[in-house]
């Protein structure tokens, strides 16, 4: 029993939690509507371009007996309660995101407990393979991975201006920024870590409270600078 879970960087074995099984995820399901016609009989399907959230069930021994069991029972939930990175064993070069729904007390054993982990995650695996991205306005890239990832865009101002766009057009998403922008200076928009930095000190309380921090998709995609 050595397979294992990293979540928020922790190895589960490093905290007595021994994974037994778990349910991988190889596509999330279509957000599907349903809409009625009037004269029509029954409804039609109209898709819509997101993606439903995916539920990752862990099978998991965690060691202990008595108040150790409890104690082990009451840390991993602490642990797993807020929103990481969730990767597994045979799968080290990609990862979820996503945060712990359920506890289930399976069966009680000499020495150990048996528990059913329930995980709510992005519907997308993110790759560990990072990207890093400059002189970037117009031009088509590819991410050669076979799935999504994170990384850094780094911006240098070639004139001043008192704003700064960074909109990825495959999905509209984008980084807005209200600020007393420089020739010369440079931008580092952190996607993974999700940080926005100018001449390396944080600016956050420039960013415009609806942009996002966008995964840079598989494959070709263009992101603009306006």
């Amino acid at each position: 029993m050595d397979d294992y879970f990293i979540f928020d960087d922790i190895k589960s074995t490093d905290r007595n939690i021994y994974l037994i099984d778990y349910n991988p995820v190889f596509l999330p399901d279509n957000k599907i509507d349903f809409k009625e016609l009037p004269g029509r009989v029954g409804s039609i399907e109209v898709k819509s371009k997101g993606l439903n959230d995916i539920i990752i069930d862990c099978e998991v021994a965690i060691l202990g007996e008595g108040p150790e069991l409890i104690e082990n029972i009451r840390n991993a939930n602490y642990w797993l309660s807020k929103r990481s990175k969730l990767k597994f064993w045979n799968m080290l070069d990609r990862y979820y995101v996503g945060r712990l729904l359920e506890v289930v007390n399976v069966e009680d054993k000499n020495g150990w407990g048996l528990f059913n982990l329930q995980f709510r995650c992005y519907p997308l695996k993110i790759s560990e393979y990072k990207t890093v991205i400059e002189d970037i306005s117009g031009k088509t890239i590819i991410n050669q991975g076979s799935w999504e990832t994170t990384g850094q865009i780094i911006v240098e101002i070639k004139s001043s201006v008192e704003h700064l766009k960074v909109t990825l057009q495959n999905t509209g998403e984008f980084i807005y920024l209200e600020d007393s922008f420089h020739r010369g200076n440079e931008i580092l928009i952190d996607l993974e870590n999700e940080l926005v930095k100018k001449n390396g000190n944080l600016i956050m309380d420039k960013l415009y409270f609806e942009s996002d921090f966008f995964d840079i998709p598989k494959g070709e995609f263009t992101i603009t600078l306006s």
